[in-house]
Formats: C-alpha cells, structure tokens, sequence
C-alpha cells in the first residue's frame, strides 16, 4: 500500500481529486467521459504536470477491448455504461467508444492506495471483485447501491463500515439514536419532511428560527483548513468522518431499514444519495 495515493475511480467534474490533492496526496484518477477528461486535464494542468495527478481517460471492467460509454447531456454524473442507467428518466445522451482496462491492470500499474473511492455508475462490484485480499486499500468508499456491496466488502476483509448520507459532507454525520438531542431529532424530522410536503419552504424557515445553521465540516487534525465540499462530492474519507463505525451486522440493519423505509428504527434519512465507506481491521496496513 502506497501511503500518499489516493485513487478517484468516477473523476467526473474534479471536484473529489481536488480536495485529495489539497490534502497533499498524489492522485490515480479514473474518468470514461471524454468531455470530462478533457476539461480534468486543463483545470489541473498543474498537477498533472508536476506528477502529482494522473488521469486516465478510461472507463473499468471485464472487457479490455472497449465498450460504448453513454453520455448523458443533462447529468453529466448519469453517464453510464448501462444504456438503461446513463439515459434514465427519458434525459437526452449519445453514445461513444472509450478504451476500457481492469481495475487489476491499474492497480498493477500504479500499486495499492491509501484510499479508493469507487463511483462508477454501474461498475462498482467490479471493482471491488479486482482488489487483491492480501493488498487492499487502508480505505475505501463505493456509491451504495445495495447490501450486495456491503457482503463483497465484507468478503475481502474490510470488517468496520459507516453509511454515509452524500447530502450533508458540510454538517457533523452524527448517527440520531434515540437519545439524540432536540436539534438533531428536528433536523432528521425536517429532513424527511421536506421531501414530501408542499409546505417544505414554510416548514424550513420554521425550522431555522430554532435551530442553528449546521458548522462547516471540521477537517481532522491532519488537514490544513476548513473545505466546504462542493455538491455531489464524495466528500471526506477515512478518519476525518463523524460518527461511530459500525460491524457488518449494523451497516446492514442500518442499511435494511432504509431500504425498506422504516426510518424511525434506523438513523439514515429518506431519499438522499448513500456511499459505504469501509476500514480494514485496526492495527492491518
């Protein structure tokens, strides 16, 4: 494991490979939209020249011989290789051939990292399916698509986990149980509320007169200042989340309770966008 290497599987707009570059690690980034990759190698002209940053215009998986890629032209972060999920809910995209290489051909090529996030609209089991048991990552975050994600994760020997709600990277991830305070209960009610109710907008400003703003996330002792993470980031990793890690039996009841909408037995909120972060044993790598 290469302790300064971060990889950023899912580049997309630079916004995650900034904050790792920020925080002084060197960077293996990983984009299959050209248009993306394109204006990815002139925001960080610099850093790729300086080696710092490395990025790949390629998409990952099984097939090394190339695979057709299709660009959504609305959400850029909806491109796909699955047809079905990069043109979801009838969004214009077109589609392109873009070069494909394993994740197992990467790694060889550029070692282990401290940290992979695995954001790849589709591919996220293959890539945990190429990562070497005896080699892993310290780290590793991947979009939760299903407890599916949470078993391979498992299997490789990761053994602590947190579910982190995407939504939220700029406020504390504390976990609301039962004995949470007023403020905290009031923030997950207004949370889930506010997704279903016309009189959102009222409920909000009702809620801000007796709640406080939220602090900006506190980056842990190692980072150098205060980052407001920018939206649809995967925000921060490793030890700087909040929150407890849980075993592979709560990840997956937190997990269920979610999936099935009984919120009031978990802490995760409904809707929002989930990422599986995940910790090899203390005291390994």
């Amino acid at each position: 494991m290469i302790a300064d290497l971060i990889f950023d599987l899912g580049f997309h707009n630079g916004d995650d490979t900034a904050y790792y570059l920020h925080r002084d690690f060197k960077v293996v980034a990983v984009e299959a939209n050209p248009i993306l990759v394109a204006a990815g190698r002139t925001r960080f002209e610099e850093e790729i020249a300086d080696s710092r940053l490395q990025l790949l215009g390629v998409g990952v998986g099984d097939d090394p011989a190339g695979s057709t890629f299709w660009v959504n032209e609305l959400k850029s972060d909806w491109s796909s290789f699955d047809k079905e999920r990069g043109c979801r809910r009838g969004t214009p995209c077109h589609p392109v051939e873009v070069p494909v290489r394993t994740l197992s051909a990467v790694l060889e090529d550029h070692g282990t990292p401290y940290y992979m996030k695995i954001d790849v609209e589709g591919r996220e089991l293959h890539c945990l399916r190429s990562l070497d048991p005896d080699d892993l990552p310290q780290f590793i975050s991947v979009e939760m698509s299903g407890l599916e994600i949470l078993s391979e994760a498992a299997r490789l020997g990761y053994s602590q986990f947190k579910i982190v709600d995407q939504r939220h990277h700029n406020s504390p991830q504390i976990a609301e149980r039962p004995n949470a305070s007023v403020a905290a209960r009031f923030r997950r009610i207004e949370s889930a509320m506010s997704l279903r109710l016309p009189g959102r907008r009222w409920l909000k400003r009702t809620y801000r007169r007796f709640v406080p703003a939220a602090p900006l996330w506190e980056p842990g002792d190692d980072a150098e200042a205060e980052w407001v993470f920018p939206q649809g980031c995967s925000g921060p990793f490793g030890t700087d989340l909040h929150g407890e890690w849980l075993d592979l039996d709560e990840a997956a009841y937190e997990w269920l309770h979610h999936r099935y909408g009984h919120y009031r037995r978990g802490t995760l909120s409904p809707g929002g966008w989930f990422d599986l972060h995940a910790r090899r044993p203390q005291g390994e790598g």
